[in-house]
């Protein structure tokens, strides 16, 4: 008999559930003192351990509570806590950190920063000069040769391979050039990911071959990189012939003529020439980058883009062999951006708050938008936690005004991971309000996170583009609320109310996406039975 009731208890618990089991978080609610008093011990433990993301829940629970009396001495126990440190990092002069804490103490107001006689932005505009050593620059003549003498070619020894019992020498090449006459180069990360991957348990040196002399391979130490926006710093024990120096986007146009320098199939000191194509392609996740139609061929990764003075407008990361002058290059403010950390050194990581929006425009056919409009919060990531909501209008983060999904992203390279932010939103009912946000470190793979937090028919909205809601919990059948446009759901011709069956969802992580296997009854077919595919890629630009 028992035995009987165990299986029952099995085959309702299976049967009843509409998904795979997950603890999913919810909002927390400050009115209830229990809860508050809850949250205060959590903050306690914290502070020890996570000063900033401690102040990050104290901030919330006093926006919520601040009548309770409890609640404003844990804030301020916190507020103290990071402004001491901060203290310490000043006078270590540990620049990360500083900017990490210090922003975070601007965003909740903190009176204690008027006490410290310290000039953040001065700071910040020394830091990065002493940084990038720029004073070190020289005034070079413009001279074709003295580009070629700026650029070498990058060589990755990765051993020998061994293939069907034979040994083959395994290698990458690619192009760098210097900017910094101490020595610093900029190539792609890609050129040299494998010494960087600490999954990568092979042979690997890093060399750089001089345009002058080819025949000799120098030692390279691989300081800083940034997978996300394909691009490394490394150092050689030299001191260059020439230097390139950094341009701006302000500077250049479509149709522009522009240069590339760099060793294709190995062929060192080679010069194309061509003009911009295009700007905005979206070919990474939180940036958009230029087209090109200058020559590039495997080997060009990481060489400059030059304009007609020899300022360096990009880098060259992608060409489409099949497809001819098709090619790409990372513009320089990208550069430009995340240089000082290239210079600290090590892996570079990006900020995300776990959201998914869109630009939001007035008319459809305006070209500016005017912010972004929220259409997800991830259960548990933090925007959910700070109150961002679907309807929400982000159109500023900090000081910098934010009308498009492109400026959002851009604004998030500016801020550390760990760095409270301030967003200023206008809510669904027209109200502004600021909404004080912890950035978290970016995963390699937002949508397998979204995916691993949230259940099914809440994450199929910021993957594939549908709004889905339940109508069975025996099995994973939906109806279409909404859909997304530009979307997988929308390009896939599904549309409100159709009626869906999600049969399996899988991701592939070596091929770097996501499908999901789909049984519906389509307006747009006829509501003839139908079973497809739908897919995404792993990372998208509307995730932030």
């Amino acid at each position: 008999m028992k035995f009987f009731k165990i299986l029952i208890f099995l085959f309702c618990f299976f049967s009843c559930a509409t998904d795979d089991i997950k603890i999913i978080p919810s909002a927390i609610e400050y009115s209830d003192e229990k809860i508050r008093q809850t949250e205060i011990k959590e903050i306690e433990k914290l502070i020890e351990v996570d000063e900033i993301r401690a102040l990050e829940k104290a901030i919330h629970l006093f926006d919520a509570a601040s009548f309770d009396e409890n609640v404003k001495n844990i804030f301020v126990k916190s507020e103290e806590k990071v402004f001491n440190s901060l203290k310490k990092h000043i006078e270590n002069n540990s620049f990360l950190d500083i900017w990490k804490y210090y922003l975070s103490l601007k965003t909740c107001n903190s009176e204690k920063l008027k006490s410290l006689e310290f000039d953040f932005n001065l700071f910040f505009d020394e830091q990065i000069e002493m940084i990038l050593n720029t004073k070190s620059q020289k005034n070079y003549e413009n001279k074709i040769s003295n580009y070629i003498d700026g650029t070498v070619t990058i060589w990755v020894d990765l051993g020998v391979k061994i293939e069907k019992g034979v040994g083959f020498p395994e290698r990458v090449i690619g192009s760098g050039f210097f900017i910094d006459d101490r020595g610093y180069i900029v190539t792609n990360h890609h050129v040299i990911d494998k010494h960087v991957d600490p999954k990568y348990k092979g042979f690997s040196r890093v060399y750089v071959k001089m345009s002058d002399d080819p025949d000799s391979r120098i030692p390279a130490k691989v300081i800083g990189w940034d997978p996300t926006l394909d691009l490394a710093l490394l150092k050689v024990e030299v001191t260059p012939k020439y230097c390139f120096k950094l341009g701006s986007s302000q500077n250049i146009n479509i149709g522009d003529k522009i240069f590339a320098i760099g060793s294709p199939a190995g062929l060192e000191k080679t010069l194309t020439s061509g003009i911009v194509s295009a700007f905005n392609r979206k070919l990474f996740s939180v940036a958009s980058v230029m087209q090109i139609d200058a020559a590039v061929n495997t080997g060009n990764s990481g060489g400059p883009i030059i304009d007609q003075k020899g300022n360096v407008q990009g880098i060259v990361f992608a060409g489409m062999l099949q497809f001819e002058g098709l090619n790409f290059a990372i513009p320089v403010e990208y550069l430009k951006l995340i240089l000082p950390n290239l210079y600290i050194g090590g892996k570079i990581e990006h900020s995300w708050c776990g959201a998914y929006g869109r630009t939001k425009k007035i008319n459809p056919i305006d070209s500016d938008g005017i912010g972004v409009e929220v259409f997800y919060t991830m259960t548990g990531g933090s925007a959910f936690y700070a109150g961002l909501q679907k309807g929400d209008l982000i159109y500023k983060i900090g000081d910098i005004e934010i009308d498009s999904i492109e400026k959002m992203q851009n604004a998030l390279l500016y801020y550390l991971p760990n760095t409270i932010v301030p967003f200023e939103v206008k809510t669904v009912d027209g109200k502004n309000v600021v909404r004080k946000i912890r950035l978290e470190s970016r995963p390699d793979n937002p949508v397998v996170k979204i995916f691993d937090s949230e259940l099914l028919h809440n994450a199929m909205y910021p993957i594939f583009g549908m709004e889905l809601v339940p109508v069975s919990d025996i099995k994973k059948k939906f109806v279409i609320k909404s859909i997304i446009p530009g979307s997988s759901a929308d390009e896939s011709s599904f549309s409100e109310n159709d009626p869906v069956e999600i049969l399996k969802v899988k991701v592939m992580h070596e091929q770097n996406f996501i499908y999901a296997e789909v049984y519906a009854k389509k307006r747009k077919n006829g509501y003839l039975d139908v079973a497809m595919l739908i897919s995404s890629l792993l990372d998208n630009p509307f995730i932030f």
